[in-house]
Protein backbone atom coordinates (compact mmCIF):
# COMPACT_ATOMS: atom_id res chain seq x y z
CA UNK A 1 0.00 0.00 0.00
CA UNK A 2 3.05 2.18 -0.10
CA UNK A 3 5.10 3.18 -3.07
CA UNK A 4 8.30 1.33 -2.16
CA UNK A 5 11.46 1.66 -4.21
CA UNK A 6 11.46 -1.45 -6.45
CA UNK A 7 15.28 -1.46 -6.54
CA UNK A 8 15.76 -1.56 -2.76
CA UNK A 9 17.26 -4.93 -1.74
CA UNK A 10 14.66 -5.56 0.98
CA UNK A 11 11.78 -4.90 -1.41
CA UNK A 12 13.31 -7.24 -3.98
CA UNK A 13 13.85 -9.96 -1.36
CA UNK A 14 10.26 -9.72 -0.12
CA UNK A 15 9.01 -9.89 -3.69
CA UNK A 16 11.12 -12.95 -4.41
CA UNK A 17 9.80 -14.68 -1.28
CA UNK A 18 6.11 -13.87 -1.71
CA UNK A 19 5.64 -14.00 -5.46
CA UNK A 20 5.67 -17.84 -5.76
CA UNK A 21 2.80 -18.00 -3.27
CA UNK A 22 0.81 -15.05 -4.61
CA UNK A 23 1.13 -15.56 -8.37
CA UNK A 24 -1.33 -18.52 -8.62
CA UNK A 25 -3.98 -16.46 -6.85
CA UNK A 26 -3.28 -13.47 -9.10
CA UNK A 27 -3.96 -15.71 -12.10
CA UNK A 28 -7.31 -16.77 -10.59
CA UNK A 29 -8.40 -13.23 -9.65
CA UNK A 30 -6.28 -10.70 -11.54
CA UNK A 31 -6.44 -7.16 -10.15
CA UNK A 32 -7.86 -5.80 -13.41
CA UNK A 33 -10.93 -8.03 -12.91
CA UNK A 34 -11.42 -7.01 -9.26
CA UNK A 35 -11.52 -3.27 -9.78
CA UNK A 36 -7.76 -2.82 -9.40
CA UNK A 37 -7.71 -4.45 -5.96
CA UNK A 38 -5.17 -7.25 -5.53
CA UNK A 39 -6.94 -9.93 -3.48
CA UNK A 40 -4.17 -12.50 -3.81
CA UNK A 41 -2.74 -11.88 -0.29
CA UNK A 42 -6.18 -12.46 1.21
CA UNK A 43 -6.66 -15.69 -0.74
CA UNK A 44 -3.15 -16.87 0.19
CA UNK A 45 -3.72 -16.22 3.90
CA UNK A 46 -7.08 -17.99 3.82
CA UNK A 47 -5.54 -20.98 2.05
CA UNK A 48 -2.72 -21.16 4.61
CA UNK A 49 -5.26 -20.99 7.45
CA UNK A 50 -7.34 -23.77 5.92
CA UNK A 51 -4.24 -25.91 5.52
CA UNK A 52 -3.36 -25.27 9.15
CA UNK A 53 -6.87 -26.21 10.30
CA UNK A 54 -7.15 -29.41 8.27
CA UNK A 55 -3.75 -30.65 7.16
CA UNK A 56 -1.84 -30.40 10.43
CA UNK A 57 -4.47 -32.25 12.54
CA UNK A 58 -4.70 -34.91 9.85
CA UNK A 59 -0.92 -35.38 9.92
CA UNK A 60 -0.97 -35.64 13.72
CA UNK A 61 -3.72 -38.24 13.48
CA UNK A 62 -1.73 -40.28 10.96
CA UNK A 63 1.38 -40.03 13.16
CA UNK A 64 -0.57 -41.23 16.20
CA UNK A 65 -1.91 -44.22 14.29
CA UNK A 66 1.59 -45.31 13.30
CA UNK A 67 2.83 -45.43 16.89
Amino acid sequence: WVNADPFHPLVRALGALTEPLLSPFRRLAPPWKTGGLDLSPLFAMLTLELLEWFLIPALYDIANRIH
